[in-house]
């Protein structure tokens, strides 16, 4: 079922006009706002908006790149669970992911350039994208 922007309107129209105390857009001296149910019709608008995006966000579709397929994200995104690299373990890169917050603490952001972080960022991209897949995402 799709909810279109004239159904969202009637509706809150009609329930801000059969509970005016609740939803009424009313100033302190009692003048009605505009049509009276607008922050109500935000408020709805914003909340299909919200259910609309963690549906989505949570699907994963295939994707045809160069004649085969490979899973994508809802946004097309199609390296969100990338392989662990040749050669590393969850441990390595946890320790490589320590070697780049010591970089961060000695030399704050212009620490970004050198090829030593540049190397390091690549390397620990899948474990970055691991974080980031996590449900619940864990908390840093």
């Amino acid at each position: 079922m799709t909810i279109t922007p004239h159904a969202i309107n009637v509706s809150s129209s009609a329930r801000t006009s059969q509970y005016p105390n609740s939803f009424a857009d009313i100033t302190p001296g009692g003048d009605i706002i505009g049509g009276g149910f607008i922050l109500l019709l935000m408020q709805v608008e914003t909340r299909i908006e919200n259910v609309n995006c963690e549906r989505t966000s949570k699907q994963h579709r295939l994707s045809r790149q160069s004649g085969q397929e490979t899973l994508a994200d809802s946004h097309g995104y199609t390296h969100f669970r990338p392989e662990l690299p040749t050669g590393e373990t969850n441990e390595t890169l946890e320790q490589k992911g320590q070697q780049l917050e010591n970089i961060y603490r000695q030399e704050g952001s212009h620490g970004g350039e050198k090829a030593e972080t540049i190397n390091l960022m690549t390397t620990t991209y899948y474990l970055q994208r691991e974080h980031m897949n996590a449900a619940p995402a864990p908390s840093f």
